[in-house]
């Protein structure tokens, strides 16, 4: 469960915090690129961390946590975020018709693209977990009616 998701969200994580330290060292520390990358790495190790936890829950059958919400509003962020440094980035490459560089805006709309991707993965997960929360309501632990344990929990 979530084996494909982990994989790809570590190798975000890895690709951010790499990012996060060239540009950080190199070409005029461009803090652009440095915070973008260090928030694309943000987001998908809240990502990681969790398909992590549901696995973890599942195993021990029990009630995964109420994360979504928070989760949601970090890809929102992520998304708009990366939607701005997108933009920006290119625009201003354009407008000072630069080459692509590693100290060219470029790099800061290349950036952005990464984090508005992250963004949108983070928030359709989100969108496909809700979905799968509401698909396995889980029952109540006594019956009113009966007054013994469900099924469910035996």
């Amino acid at each position: 469960m979530f084996v494909i998701r982990r994989i790809v969200a570590f190798i975000g994580v890895i690709v951010g915090i790499c990012g996060t330290a060239f540009f950080g060292t190199h070409y005029g520390k461009s803090w652009a690129v440095v915070t973008l990358a260090a928030f694309q790495s943000f987001v998908a190790l809240c990502n990681f961390l969790e398909a992590r936890h549901r696995v973890r829950r599942k195993r021990f059958h029990l009630k995964p946590g109420k994360h979504l919400p928070v989760l949601r509003i970090i890809g929102l962020l992520g998304g708009f975020l990366g939607l701005v440094g997108l933009f920006g980035g290119f625009s201003l490459a354009i407008y000072h018709n630069e080459k692509l560089t590693g100290s060219s805006h470029y790099i800061v709309g290349i950036w952005g693209f990464l984090l508005l991707k992250w963004g949108i993965i983070t928030m359709l997960f989100c969108d496909m977990l809700d979905e799968h929360d509401q698909d396995s309501v889980y029952g109540a632990l006594i019956n009113v009616k009966t007054g013994t344990i469900s099924d469910d929990y035996n």
